[in-house]
């Protein structure tokens, strides 16, 4: 077992480590990784079959051993990988579900690191600089979803799961305002305007669909007069 020295304990500073979680009653076996503030927070994992099995068995038929102390979350994702074939956890032997492990196959950080990382990330402010390398980082080749189409099921799919979420919700009017001033000044380009031209063509609206459109124009016309009067 990794030995963790006592000033790293609780420094206030991001932990990232692989642990092995072990069933002290089958001897089955769990491989993760995970970023802490603390590492005595007594964390076993979060997969989906752990979890389950922790709920059965009881928490305190598990023990959790540090397997390495790593400098970022991609090495840590790396060696996830290798100790999840080093020590074969994968389900029915162990408790993993994917050879890769990570947190993009489901898992996710305890709700106290969470509020951790959310808490030490309030007020931070990113220069015009690092803004720009962020934004080149996720465009064009480098976007994750760069040269991929969506099936019809993916986007209908996603349609579904959006329905009835905003229900009744209203934004704050300092929401409203930045919304508004970021896209003040905004022109679609020529390209633009005629792909949107294009698409516009032939298309035939449903009575329905004018009806839903009139409806909403009556409704943004009362809203106009009703900030006349005010």
């Amino acid at each position: 077992m990794i030995q963790i020295p006592g000033k790293m304990l609780n420094t206030g500073n991001i932990i990232i480590y692989n642990y092995l979680t072990t069933n002290k009653i089958n001897n089955k076996q769990y491989v993760g990784m995970h970023c802490t503030f603390n590492v005595e927070d007594n964390y076993l994992g979060s997969g989906k079959y752990l979890l389950k099995a922790i709920r059965k068995y009881g928490k305190e038929n598990f023990t959790r051993e540090i397997l390495c102390i790593c400098t970022s979350v991609e090495e840590a994702h790396k060696k996830e990988e290798e100790y999840i074939k080093y020590y074969s956890t994968l389900k029915p032997f162990g408790y993993n579900l994917s050879p890769t492990g990570g947190l993009k196959y489901g898992g996710t950080h305890s709700e106290e690191v969470k509020k951790q990382i959310s808490e030490s990330s309030k007020g931070r402010i990113f220069s015009e600089e690092s803004k720009q390398k962020l934004k080149n980082s996720i465009s064009g080749e480098k976007h994750w979803c760069y040269g991929k189409k969506q099936s019809k099921e993916s986007i209908e799919k996603r349609r579904i799961s959006m329905i009835g979420k905003n229900k009744g919700k209203k934004q704050k009017l300092e929401t409203v305002e930045k919304n508004r001033q970021s896209h003040l000044g905004n022109k679609h380009t020529e390209e633009t305007k005629i792909k949107i031209g294009l698409a516009s063509k032939n298309r035939i609206i449903t009575d329905e669909t004018k009806e839903k459109l009139r409806q909403a124009a009556l409704k943004q016309w009362d809203r106009q007069l009703n900030r006349v009067r005010d």
